[in-house]
């Protein structure tokens, strides 16, 4: 199904289209999924398990900075394959269950690579922030694709531009109180080369 819409939109394919693709039975299509729309929350559900996993796999180890990139660079990558489903997801802000279990994974995530400073009500705020933005990029980048893939940035620029978006919206919010979480997050991301007051 996911290689079926990155050539066009999930109402363009019928529940047949997707079990052709797949080499299997309508039936078999049936004991796993209930119709489309339960397929396109499972597409939608792997998308964030995969931003989940890649976009933060080596934050936290010696070369965070750099893991992040490519982290970025692979989610944007997945997200480029089913894009329709992941526009669909950052439609309306990601309302549901799934968009705001996958920014609350984030946040967590990096809270959790900065241990053992406890997150605090700023630093949690600051990392949303970031999630937002970077949610931002990805939808306007994906549109671009949609639109005209040669004329829509390198995924390489866009990774840069999302990765490089952290250490600034940290800095942002590092500048307006005293909070250790924040400076231990900065301290990470400078120990990798990386100004977050600079940047």
């Amino acid at each position: 199904a996911a290689s079926l819409y990155s050539d066009g939109q999930p109402g363009d394919y019928t529940i047949d289209d997707v079990a052709k693709k797949a080499g299997v039975s309508r039936a078999t299509f049936y004991r796993l999924f209930s119709g489309l729309d339960d397929l396109r929350m499972a597409i939608i559900g792997r998308i964030a398990a995969a931003f989940q996993k890649r976009m933060f796999s080596g934050f936290g180890s010696d070369n965070q900075w750099e893991e992040l990139v490519v982290g970025i660079r692979e989610f944007l990558r997945i997200c480029d394959a089913v894009r329709s489903e992941v526009i669909a997801l950052l439609d309306g802000h990601g309302r549901g269950s799934i968009a705001e279990g996958m920014r609350d994974a984030i946040a967590a995530e990096i809270a959790r690579r900065v241990h053992p400073v406890e997150e605090t009500a700023l630093g949690r705020a600051a990392l949303r922030t970031w999630v937002a933005a970077a949610e931002y990029q990805v939808r306007e980048w994906l549109q671009a694709r949609a639109t005209d893939k040669d004329a829509a940035e390198p995924v390489d620029a866009v990774a840069e531009r999302m990765a490089a978006l952290l250490p600034a919206v940290v800095g942002a919010f590092a500048e307006t109180a005293d909070d250790a979480f924040l400076d231990e997050v900065a301290r990470v991301l400078e120990a990798n080369g990386v100004d977050a007051a600079a940047v």
